[in-house]
């Protein structure tokens, strides 16, 4: 059990553990604060005095998401110098995370398909999908790969990194 495990971890720790489980596996929506509480063995006042509300704590979420994805992709990474190798590298990561057990597609596009438009976890999905999803890459790989500019590069990143939760 989650719990169990994540038993010594400071209380803002446990919240944002026990809200990666339940928001991916269910949904931001269908998931309330009270079963993040009682996952993470908390007070409520301790979700409020750490994230304020459950929207802020869907966007640490979404954040750790993000920061879970370039580490994931950094390991992937690491040793391979051709632009292209790195670029391959991504799909192989794609590949094995599909295949993954529990597997539920975009936590971004999840998270975002279930909030209000506009909204503050819209707008952090949003963001991660779009504007760092492809960051650096799209302005040192397109050349490289005899893209000339970077308006196709762009959708097609967003659509194979938008897959990684």
């Amino acid at each position: 059990m989650a719990r169990d495990r994540n038993a010594k971890l400071p209380p803002r720790e446990r919240l944002l553990a026990a809200a990666d489980e339940l928001f991916y596996r269910e949904g931001v929506h269908s998931v309330g604060i009270d079963r993040v509480i009682e996952r993470a063995g908390v007070a409520k006042a301790t979700l409020y005095n750490a994230f304020g509300s459950k929207e802020e704590l869907v966007k640490a979420y979404l954040d750790g998401r993000h920061e879970a994805r370039k580490r994931r992709l950094a390991q992937a990474m690491d040793g391979i110098d051709s632009p292209r190798g790195k670029l391959l590298v991504v799909f192989d990561v794609m590949d094995k995370l599909f295949a993954a057990p529990g597997y539920q597609g975009c936590a971004f596009l999840n998270a975002s398909a279930e909030s209000p438009a506009g909204g503050l976890v819209d707008k952090v999905s949003e963001e991660y999908q779009i504007g760092r999803a492809y960051g650096r890459c799209s302005r040192a790989l397109p050349p490289m790969l005899g893209h000339r500019s970077r308006g196709s590069w762009r959708i097609n990143w967003c659509c194979c990194t938008t897959a990684l939760p």
